[in-house]
């Protein structure tokens, strides 16, 4: 049974295959990363761990240009497959020439730089540089639906990004030793993925080594995937410029606070992330079929379900998660937490209203949308944060990713009329069953339980309300699930598993 896992067979396998490796890759290197930074926070302190995060986010705004959004175009396209090989051999020059650029002129700015920041900033570009190549290889990886060799070396690589930092920061405590943690760990992971692209490529799609650019599919690829590209940098500009306008406003010690309440509501982003690329490549197969507007109200239902208890229970637990495991010195972010673990539901049924918009080439619109909202996101900032601190950049950033899902909402509904396929007694049961749900974790919170139990006895009520009270959704996900993994099916799937091993 456990070919199911490493082998794509059929649809519904192939999406419960894709994303059990792609929550795996999300949720276990978000673990390590927790106790990670739950360890290198209490040792660094909110100034310094803020002093590292902000040169985090600069980077990560800078590489944003390296990518231009043609890898996760080259995703969709290749599942036409045609020009395959054009595709890959483009994408890869595209790549590795936007990475050196980008690589060149961070170079140039850490020459402006303090001396005090300007290693770290040079050690963390050499990491996003080989990152960005690394991008390509999972590309190929998700275009192949072979997620599972992308979760492997997620898993691998913040593992070790673990043990280094924990080693690095034991033996000197210093922001300089945490970013050659992040490094060293790339440059291996880095290679391992090389190999791997190679061996699945070479031969099996690549039959020549001549660079034979195709002049129509490379202005293809730049014409679809612009409109992308502006649009995560404005996405970018509405989840991460808080940091920045934070520390404009204030310094280090407060950017350091917020950046442990927004890394904590990043974690739990992995269920939606992990079912957004692992739905990615099958919905764009089945674009055109009849029952697709279907399929998006199941995923839309399916994320609501899990989205709400989380931003539920994060919002009751706020003084235990930030206290219980990052101390006293972080109780300040507490508030700005409160705000901010609102957006899941939000949050998760905009990654996956993003995907549907790919699929129908509407990124320009999807741009436009976005602009907006990151527009209001640095007007709400420059009004909010010089009153409220970092309460304020949560409280605007919640009220632009409201507007950002209702607009998206909008667009795709325009789309695929799907919302017509929603029922709203099935919603009204999904807000009833939450509000029930938060009451119960109020109770057991109230009673003095461990946080852990909390969570392990409201979810396990939660699900059990939704079986009893037959919401649709949760009926469908059980029953694939049994259908899965039922004796009866075995036999279907062993025939087959043979039929696709002698193709």
């Amino acid at each position: 049974m456990l070919k199911i896992l490493f082998k794509n067979i059929y649809s519904s396998q192939i999406i419960f295959k894709n994303t059990f490796w792609l929550i795996l890759a999300h949720i276990l290197p978000r673990i390590f990363k927790f106790f990670l930074i739950v360890y290198v926070a209490k040792i660094l302190g909110p100034a310094n761990y803020g002093n590292f995060q902000y040169i985090f986010s600069l980077l990560a705004f800078v590489y944003l240009f390296a990518d231009l959004g043609i890898n996760t175009i080259f995703i969709r396209d290749f599942q036409s497959k045609n020009e395959r090989e054009k595709l890959i051999k483009i994408v890869a020059l595209f790549n590795l020439i936007l990475a050196s650029l980008w690589l060149g002129v961070s170079l140039i700015v850490s020459l402006f730089l303090k001396i005090s920041i300007k290693q770290v900033f040079i050690i963390l570009t050499l990491f996003f540089f080989f990152q960005n190549i690394k991008i390509f290889f999972f590309a190929i990886f998700k275009a192949l639906n072979k997620m599972e060799l992308e979760s492997l070396i997620i898993i691998g690589e913040n593992f070790f990004i673990t043990v280094l930092g924990i080693i690095f920061i034991k033996l000197s405590p210093s922001i300089l030793n945490f970013a050659l943690a992040y490094l060293l760990s790339e440059i291996i992971f880095f290679v391992i993925s090389l190999v791997l692209t190679i061996k699945l490529t070479v031969k099996k799609i690549i039959t020549n080594f001549k660079l034979d650019l195709d002049k129509k599919v490379a202005f293809s690829l730049i014409k679809n995937s612009l409109p992308f590209t502006l649009g995560s940098i404005v996405s970018y500009i509405l989840t991460n410029t808080d940091i920045l306008m934070i520390k404009f406003f204030s310094n280090e010690w407060f950017v350091g606070q917020y950046s442990i309440s927004s890394k904590i509501v990043n974690f739990l982003f992995f269920i939606a992330s992990a079912i957004a690329s692992a739905s990615f490549p099958l919905l764009a197969r089945k674009k055109n079929d009849n029952n697709f507007s279907e399929l998006i109200s199941i995923f839309f239902n399916f994320l609501l379900i899990i989205g709400l208890p989380i931003s539920i229970g994060g919002f009751i637990l706020n003084e235990r998660i930030i206290v219980g495991f990052f101390g006293s010195q972080y109780d300040f972010s507490r508030l700005s937490f409160k705000f901010l673990v609102i957006i899941i539901p939000f949050a998760y049924l905009t990654i996956f209203l993003n995907n549907i918009i790919l699929i129908f080439n509407l990124q320009l619109k999807a741009f436009i949308l976005n602009s907006l909202t990151a527009v209001l996101n640095v007007i709400g900032n420059f009004i909010l944060i010089p009153y409220l601190s970092i309460a304020g950049a949560a409280l605007t950033t919640l009220i632009c990713q409201i507007i950002n899902f209702l607009l998206f909402l909008n667009l795709v509904n325009k789309q695929t009329n799907f919302l017509k396929l929603i029922s709203m007694n099935s919603l009204v049961k999904i807000f009833l069953l939450n509000v029930l749900n938060g009451l119960i974790a109020l109770f057991l919170l109230k009673i003095n339980l461990s946080t852990y139990l909390i969570v392990i006895l409201s979810g396990f009520f939660y699900f059990l309300l939704l079986i009893l009270m037959k919401e649709k959704t949760a009926l469908k996900i059980v029953k694939n699930f049994k259908d899965l993994f039922s004796l009866e099916n075995f036999s279907k799937y062993q025939q087959a598993l043979t039929d696709f091993e002698k193709d």
